[in-house]
């Protein structure tokens, strides 16, 4: 399988709202038309996670709402510096608002961001979560994954017998801890896979022959569905609420 191939389902143009697009599109994946709903809502970093989602999908009977949108943080509010792009915050309002209208059992969305080489939680992001969480609608905010330097698949192809010379120490790209673990709101739930990213504190591009992102930043959906049962935990304590 080719590297950039091996992408989550929902990146296909009909699920994923382009950069210059205001409204907002949907797509359901796992056990459609089930009663309990699980929303997966961000940019591209939340919308990798679905493959992770899909396995407990099927285990527990929900159909996950695949909210997206390229290049557009989830936030209550507009921080041009990090939503580049001026449809990102209607997109923003509009799919906050389908969401409070919806009321699923759950939200799933990116819980941290890189920014000029700091790690951070953006006050945006927490309005967001405290309208949903408000409402009685759980969250998992999930840590960000890495962001290397260098596209991750070409660089493989240029040190095949020294793949980890494309890695990076875990210190080089994370905090020592959870930005995230620092908020605290009912039913917000914070998930730090970090130590799977970058086990032994090295972020590497392969675990055995499996290779964990396509690009410098997004993870392939092989690797992704390795750590759906990392999401078991958290999923089944935001549904029981």
């Amino acid at each position: 399988m080719i590297a950039k191939d091996d992408r989550s389902a929902n990146f296909d143009d009909r699920c994923f709202q382009a950069t210059q697009q205001e409204s907002v599109i949907t797509c359901n994946f796992g056990e459609k038309g089930a009663k309990t709903k699980v929303v997966l809502v961000g940019g591209s970093h939340s919308g990798q996670w679905l493959p992770a989602l899909e396995p407990l999908a099927q285990k527990y009977h929900f159909e996950i709402v695949n909210m997206t949108k390229m290049a557009c943080f989830f936030m209550a509010y507009d921080v041009p510096e990090l939503n580049r792009h001026a449809s990102c915050a209607k997109w923003n309002s509009a799919a906050l608002s389908k969401i409070l209208d919806m009321k699923p059992d759950a939200v799933v969305t990116v819980g941290t961001i890189f920014y000029n080489g700091d790690e951070s939680v953006p006050d945006a992001y927490v309005e967001a979560w405290k309208q949903l969480t408000q409402q009685g609608i759980p969250v998992i905010a999930l840590r960000d994954t890495p962001r290397f330097r260098q596209d991750l698949a070409f660089c493989i192809d240029l040190n095949e017998d020294n793949p980890d010379a494309c890695g990076e120490h875990k210190a080089q790209i994370y905090e020592a801890d959870n930005p995230a673990s620092a908020i605290v709101l009912p039913l917000l739930q914070t998930v730090d896979l970090s130590d799977k990213h970058c086990p032994r504190e090295f972020c590497g591009p392969i675990e055995g022959r499996m290779l964990r992102y396509y690009d410098s930043n997004h993870m392939t959906a092989t690797y992704a569905r390795t750590l759906s049962h990392h999401l078991e935990r958290p999923l089944q304590e935001a549904l029981r609420n």
